[in-house]
Parts: structure tokens; C-alpha cells; sequence
């Protein structure tokens, strides 16, 4: 625990090698910390880990690497469930989808992650109030907002949401379109009773 928390990556890998024990503590600790590369090591030496808890903690870092959906990879292989939630409803995929942490989510998709799950309650995430009911699908039609303006000066910006476009079984150009339409219709009218 002291190595994850003040160490180094280095020091854990050394003391595994030593065979140190690891916990579900530490390996959350390693999350937190954000030190990625010793999350799966850590991982496949701990016992009684809940890894949906890990999986959902990993996409609460918004790492948007492809180290971190490695590992996510690998956790849903070791029987992470990408829907499993708490009593808030809040999947691996609402928090991915918070962060619109596209490497994450084309992992939680090939695993089976429902992008329609709604949340049970208010959720504070990423310094934003989401309402109840969210869905990650929903969560991605605003963050396509926000990464459209950076397709062309960021590079493979567009290419990573294609792919994304496509897992949720669509095509970016539709799904671009479509919010278009959305964002400039007027509010429905409030009936008269």
C-alpha cells in the first residue's frame, strides 16, 4: 500500500515480483493514484476483488488511453460485468460516457455495456450534475457537441469517434446531422389544460 502510495511503478512491480500480496484496497488505491500500469498486476494477484467496482473506477478516472481500456479489456475477460451499478444506476459506461472517454467505451460496447441503462438518481460527475434517468447514449449525443470542433485540427479526433459511431450502430455524419436537427428545433409548447 505504502509503495502504490508514495512509490513508484517501479517499486510495485519489484515488490510483486518478491511476491507481496495485494488487496482490493490496493488495487483501488493504484486507481486512484492513477497508476495505470501496475492496475493489472495488482489485479491478478489480489483475491475477492469486485472487479465491476474496479471496472467502474477505472472509467471514473477519464483516462481516455488505450492503456486504460487495456486494462479494462482485461477485466471484463476476468468476469466484470460492464452493467453491474449501484443503487444509483450508474453503470461503467455512465461514467465513461461522462468523459467521453472513447477507448473505454468501444471496450465496454464489445462487452455488452447497455448504452440506454438510465440512472436511479442524481449524479455528480466530472463537476456536472447529471439528472436522474441519464443514459450514457445521451450522455455522448452532448459530448459529440463539444468534440465535433476539434475533428479537424485534433489529429484522429474523428477517426476514434467513427469507430464509436459505428459500435453504437450508426455512422458519425447521421449521428452529427441528427443533433443538428435536434439542437435547432424549438421546445415543445406546454398544453393548455
Amino acid at each position: 500500500m505504502a509503495a502504490v502510495r508514495w512509490g513508484t511503478p517501479t517499486m510495485v512491480r519489484r515488490l510483486l515480483d518478491a511476491r507481496a500480496p495485494s488487496s482490493p484496497s490496493i488495487v483501488m488505491q493504484a486507481i486512484e493514484r492513477c497508476e495505470r500500469s501496475v492496475v493489472q498486476p495488482l489485479l491478478l494477484r489480489a483475491g475477492g476483488v469486485d472487479r465491476g467496482e474496479v471496472l467502474r473506477a477505472m472509467c471514473a478516472q477519464g483516462a481516455c488511453s488505450d492503456e486504460a481500456a487495456s486494462i479494462a479489456r482485461t477485466l471484463c475477460k476476468m468476469g466484470a460485468k460492464p452493467g453491474a451499478c449501484g443503487r444509483d444506476g450508474v453503470t461503467a459506461a455512465h461514467r465513461a460516457a461522462c468523459w467521453a472517454d472513447v477507448p473505454m467505451l468501444l471496450v465496454l460496447i464489445a462487452a455488452g455495456a447497455d448504452m440506454d441503462a438510465k440512472t436511479a438518481a442524481l449524479w455528480i460527475a466530472n463537476e456536472s450534475r447529471i439528472a436522474a434517468g441519464a443514459t450514457p447514449r445521451a450522455m455522448l449525443d452532448v459530448a459529440l457537441d463539444d468534440a465535433a470542433p476539434r475533428f479537424e485540427s485534433v489529429p484522429g479526433a474523428r477517426d476514434s469517434w467513427a469507430q464509436l459511431a459505428e459500435a453504437l450502430g450508426t455512422t458519425l455524419d447521421p449521428w452529427q446531422s441528427g443533433r443538428r436537427a435536434a439542437a435547432q428545433q424549438p421546445p415543445a409548447s406546454k398544453r393548455k389544460r
